[in-house]
């Protein structure tokens, strides 16, 4: 996985991210993937809290494990941020 491409292979995935993408270049006039991935918590956080679309969530946590497995984001710590957005209840790191 190329890091420099990882938005672009996200989107490509799941497409409904598409426009925060397209803001994202716009506003920045480059792809920053740490800050659009950033950008697409709010998407992410309602799609846990509605519990709706399994399916969907299976396919983006599968996508950020591999983003893991590569190095290129301290995943356990991304999961215990959403996790306390969500509940509400204080975490150890």
């Amino acid at each position: 996985m190329d890091y420099k491409n990882l938005a672009y292979i996200f989107v490509d995935k799941f497409e409904e991210y598409n426009a925060i993408l397209q803001e994202h270049i716009v506003f920045h006039e480059e792809i920053l993937n740490h800050i659009f991935f950033g950008e697409c918590n709010k998407h992410l956080i309602k799609l846990l809290e509605k519990e709706t679309n399994i399916e969907q969530i299976h396919g983006l946590f599968d996508f950020f494990e591999l983003m893991a497995k590569v190095k290129m984001w301290k995943l356990e710590i991304y999961y215990k941020l959403l996790y306390w957005k969500i509940s509400g209840r204080k975490i150890q790191f």
